[in-house]
């Protein structure tokens, strides 16, 4: 016995609406039919593993975007500006931490935290992993555009139908939220 996908009441909506020699019909049988939804679900798990990946090399090879914003310089001791900015830093920082446990600072001993001054990053440490990512990224949202046509090509065919099914559109809202996530943070 095969499993099925299909809707037979969304299929006799579309016969009804066009008919059945109709290529609107012919397409969802076609969107609806097991070898197309066993591709699509391959496809979900295969984004799912590269996102956890892409995870992973975020936090093991951050990217330099990343480093800058986040980073701290630490300069040595003999400037007279390092010193005093630095001896604001602290008392800022003092008076922001209220008594919690980081005491100490950020920097080795014989350099003090700088926050005037920009950090540095070498852009080609990690090269293989960020292209990599780069990769990765194109590749999840290339599956996440396929899963947004999927969803359009059914919203067209169905119309009303679609509308009415919280979880197709709850489906287009979550897939269009990932793909618009993922070009802007990208």
């Amino acid at each position: 016995r095969e499993l099925s996908c299909r809707d037979s009441s969304q299929e006799e909506e579309v016969n009804r609406r066009f008919g059945m020699q109709s290529c609107h019909f012919r397409l969802l049988v076609l969107i609806q039919g097991f070898n197309v939804q066993t591709a699509l679900n391959c496809l979900f798990v295969m984004d799912v593993l590269i996102i956890f990946i892409e995870l992973f090399l975020d936090a093991e090879f951050p990217q330099c975007r990343l480093i800058v914003r986040d980073a701290i310089s630490c300069c040595k001791v003999d400037s007279m500006e390092v010193r005093d900015a630095a001896r604001i830093s602290n008392a800022i920082n003092a008076a922001d931490l209220d008594h919690s446990d980081h005491s100490g600072s950020l920097c080795p001993a014989s350099l003090l935290p700088s926050p005037q001054f920009p950090a540095g990053c070498d852009t080609h440490k990690w090269e293989a992993a960020h292209s990599l990512h780069q990769v990765l990224v194109i590749v999840s949202m290339s599956i996440l555009s396929l899963f947004e046509i999927e969803l359009l090509l059914l919203l067209f065919l169905l119309r009303s139908m679609f509308l009415n099914n919280p979880l197709y559109v709850c489906d287009l809202l979550l897939v269009t939220v990932a793909l618009v996530l993922e070009l802007y943070l990208y």
